[in-house]
């Protein structure tokens, strides 16, 4: 799926899914090599438009429904949430964005990405701090358990912070 060289995701947020084409054309036309699709951003109340508008796409795609609480915009129920992921993961878009708090509290959505074979990027976002290397090497040990794919964002607040 993935050369040794670098590539460029561009990450696209709107609030109707109508500007999503242009946005996606823009993206591509200045060569970024893949999209996130943040679906949090109010598309998905419109979830089957957007899934119709990225659907040729969908191979070169991150699909996000990132919580509020890992600095998301998705105000639904966790219930509604799940629901929404799962049908963003049966489209087949490259990676499925899932955050390791979602898949290690939720049975249900890791037994559904799992059985139906859906590739995911796991993520993690700490806007707090920055954790010390072992705490790091940890969490990353602990996603890689779910996909070769992660994420790990964090917040330097230190100089020293850019170092771990």
């Amino acid at each position: 799926m993935f050369s040794n060289k670098f590539k460029v995701c561009v990450s696209l947020a709107t609030d109707s899914v109508d500007k999503l084409p242009g946005l996606i054309s823009s993206a591509l036309q200045k060569r970024a090599d893949f999209v996130e699709i943040r679906f949090d951003h109010t598309i998905y109340k419109e979830i089957d438009h957007a899934l119709d508008v990225t659907r040729r796409i969908k191979n070169t795609a991150i699909f996000t429904l990132r919580s509020k609480e890992e600095g998301g915009s998705f105000d639904g129920s966790n219930r509604e949430r799940i629901s929404l992921l799962e049908k963003m993961a049966m489209t087949r878009p490259m990676l499925l964005d899932i955050e390791i708090s979602t898949l290690k509290k939720d049975k249900r959505i890791r037994k559904f990405l799992s059985e139906n074979k859906i590739p995911i990027l796991v993520s993690s976002h700490d806007f707090r701090k920055t954790s010390g290397i072992s705490t790091l090497l940890k969490k990353l040990e602990d996603m890689r358990k779910y996909s070769n794919y992660v994420k790990m964002v964090t917040t330097a607040r230190s100089f020293e912070d850019n170092f771990k």
